[in-house]
C-alpha cells in the first residue's frame, strides 16, 4: 500500500521520541541545534547644514549625525529540529513505500487510527492474570497441560513483579492489520490518561507514524540449563502477553496529525 507523505503544514505532534531525533539531526547534519539567533540592525542619518558669510570665506558648514540601533533575539528551535529530521526522511526517500514490505530497521511511515495503552491499564490486567493463575491452581482434577501451564503462569507473574512495564500504543491501519509498540511517557504531549477520559477506548483517526520497522529474528540455541530454560519461556510469553503475535512491530520515532 503506497502512502502519500503528508506535505510541509502545520502539525500536531502527539508523540515524538526527543532522544532519537536529537541524535539523528546532530548526525544528519553535523550538530546538535541549541537556539536559533536573529539579529536586526536599523541605521538613520540625519544631516544639519548652515551658511557661513564672511568677507574672506564664503561656503556651507555641513554636519552629519548617525545611530545605530541593533537588536538580537534568540529563538528556541523547539519541533523545527523534529520538522527538519522527517522532512529529510521524507525528501531523501529513506522511508519505505508500503509498511508490509518494508524490511527489518527501516523506516516506515503509515496513517491510521491510534489508541494508546497506559502502563497502569496493563499493570491492572496482570491482576486479572493473576486471578487466572488463582483459578487453574484451585481445579481439582489439573491435568498435565494444566500443570504446566501453571508452571508457566507462575514464573510469568514472578517475571511481573520485577519488570518495568512499559506504556504501548495501537495503530489500526483501515481494519486490515495492527502497527504495535512501546513508548516512552516523556514522549507524550499529553498523559495518556487524558485520552481515555475524552474519548475512553475509542482511537484518534489520521493520524500519521513515522518509525523503525522491527521484525523479530529467532534467537540462536543456548545452553539448556533450567536457569535460562525458564527465563527464555518467560519471555517469549511476555512477547504475546501485551500485543498480538501477527501485529506488526514498530519503534516509534514521531505520530501526530496534519492540522492543514
Amino acid at each position: 500500500m503506497e502512502l502519500e507523505e503528508p506535505a510541509v503544514a502545520l502539525y500536531d505532534y502527539l508523540y515524538k521520541d526527543s532522544a532519537r531525533i536529537s541524535s539523528y539531526y546532530a548526525q544528519l547534519f553535523s550538530g546538535r541545534l541549541s537556539s536559533l539567533e536573529e539579529t536586526d540592525t536599523d541605521s538613520s542619518g540625519v544631516d544639519r547644514g548652515a551658511k557661513l558669510d564672511a568677507h574672506l570665506v564664503g561656503g556651507d558648514i555641513k554636519h552629519t549625525s548617525s545611530r545605530q540601533k541593533t537588536s538580537k533575539r534568540i529563538v528556541d528551535p523547539h519541533d523545527l529540529i523534529t520538522t527538519e529530521v522527517l522532512s529529510y526522511f521524507t525528501e531523501n526517500d529513506v522511508i519505505a513505500e508500503s509498511i508490509l514490505e518494508g524490511t527489518h530497521g527501516q523506516l516506515v511511515i503509515t496513517k491510521g487510527t491510534l489508541g494508546f495503552v497506559d502502563k497502569s491499564m496493563i499493570e491492572i490486567g496482570t491482576i486479572t492474570f493473576k486471578m487466572s493463575a488463582e483459578t487453574l491452581m484451585s481445579k481439582v482434577n489439573k491435568t498435565a497441560a494444566d500443570r504446566a501451564e501453571l508452571e508457566q503462569m507462575k514464573v510469568l507473574i514472578a517475571l511481573l513483579e520485577k519488570v518495568q512495564i512499559p506504556s504501548a500504543f495501537q495503530l489500526n491501519i483501515n481494519g486490515n492489520f495492527i502497527v504495535v509498540g512501546t513508548i516512552k511517557d516523556d514522549g507524550m504531549q499529553e498523559p495518556i490518561s487524558s485520552y481515555y477520559y475524552k474519548y475512553g477506548t475509542s482511537g484518534l483517526s489520521d493520524v500519521y507514524l513515522i518509525g523503525i520497522k522491527e521484525i523479530p529474528t529467532p534467537s540462536l540455541a543456548m545452553p539448556s540449563t533450567p536457569l535460562l530454560v525458564a527465563s527464555q519461556g518467560a519471555a517469549e510469553a511476555l512477547s504475546t502477553l501485551l500485543f498480538h503475535e501477527d501485529a506488526i512491530r514498530v519503534t516509534p520515532i514521531a505520530m501526530f496529525r496534519r492540522l492543514f
